[in-house]
């Protein structure tokens, strides 16, 4: 069966997250923010409910100001200015991803779980809105929305992600959908050991993985 679409992470997958933090810290550092100030907030910040992801700047420079002395508008500027430069925080190979998909015929689906407001921003600023045909930006848990990434399917939907745990519970769900992880930097490969998942360690390997499912497809160009 032909791919009719692929459902795609965000965070961590197609963005280096872990390195635009570091750089939201290094954007701090001149007014004084410590490490321990900003780590020490930041997982508040992230969920202050408990269970949803609303990670905003004012939030966490809130957060950070309870701790030490800042200069809060000074803060907003600082990471407002990271925020712009989100295009070079994208994996090397995302965006020869995302324009192979589209040569493929591929849909592609970003379903993104964060703040809307801050998630949809940090995209625009990417420049990967203009390379997926949908966005998705969710509060709650993706498996919440997969349902609707799924209507009017007329082939097989894979699914981008690098969150091993929230990807299994998405299969046992929707059996349909074929996984492909993202191997986690900080996670040793045999973690992935037992989970009968594919898995890679770029996105490019992805690409080409997928560029011979869909060209080797007997129902492929034409259908």
């Amino acid at each position: 069966m032909a791919i009719d679409r692929v459902i795609l992470d965000l965070d961590n997958t197609l963005f280096h997250t872990s390195n635009f933090k570091v750089a939201l810290l290094g954007a701090l550092k001149p007014l004084g923010v410590t490490d321990e100030a900003f780590w020490g907030t930041y997982r508040h910040a992230r969920d202050p409910h408990h269970g949803a992801c609303q990670y905003r700047f004012k939030n966490h420079v809130d957060l950070i100001a309870q701790r030490q002395p800042l200069d809060q508008a000074a803060a907003l500027n600082a990471l407002g200015e990271v925020l712009a430069r989100s295009e070079e925080f994208l994996f090397r190979d995302s965006k020869d991803f995302l324009s192979r998909i589209i040569s493929l015929g591929i849909s592609s689906i970003l379903l993104t779980r964060g703040d809307p407001e801050f998630q949809q921003a940090k995209i625009a600023a990417s420049g990967i809105d203009k390379l997926v045909e949908r966005i998705i930006v969710t509060e709650e848990p993706k498996i919440n929305r997969i349902s609707e990434c799924l209507e009017g399917a007329r082939g097989a939907v894979y699914m981008v992600d690098d969150h091993l745990d929230a990807t299994l519970e998405i299969v046992r769900r929707y059996p349909n959908i074929v996984p492909i992880l993202k191997r986690r930097p900080d996670l040793p490969p045999e973690r992935y050991l037992g989970s009968r998942i594919l898995n890679f360690k770029t996105l490019e390997e992805i690409r080409d993985y997928l560029t011979i499912v869909q060209a080797t497809n007997p129902h492929y160009a034409g259908e």
